[in-house]
């Protein structure tokens, strides 16, 4: 491993500095957990698009973000607070939504 990636902020505290203090119900477990998965899904190679239903206030959105690369993150979400969270997101990760109200 190199120095240089030992330096590198991990996906865990990019997520910690830009999302964790959004108002929601992600635990770190489930951050931890979810991190692994999408990891795991980079490494397998497996694209396309990510959807999450019931987005609420973005924490796990965030997570999504992080791991996005190139690939579609589709928000769908019954809150009128949807617009402000995808606003947010664009703005911390610099990927670009697609939401779904409902």
């Amino acid at each position: 491993m190199q120095l240089a990636s030992l330096m590198e902020p991990s996906t865990i505290d990019q997520y910690r500095e830009k999302f964790a203090k959004l108002p929601g119900y992600m635990s770190e477990t489930s951050v931890a957990i979810w991190d692994a998965l999408l990891k795991f899904q980079t490494k397998s190679e497996v694209e396309g698009s990510l959807l999450e239903i019931g987005v609420f206030r973005g924490r796990s959105a965030g997570m999504l973000a992080l791991h996005a690369d190139s690939d579609p993150v589709i928000l769908v979400d019954p809150d009128e607070c949807l617009t402000e969270t995808v606003a947010l997101l664009e703005r911390e990760t610099g990927v670009s939504y697609e939401s779904l109200p409902y």
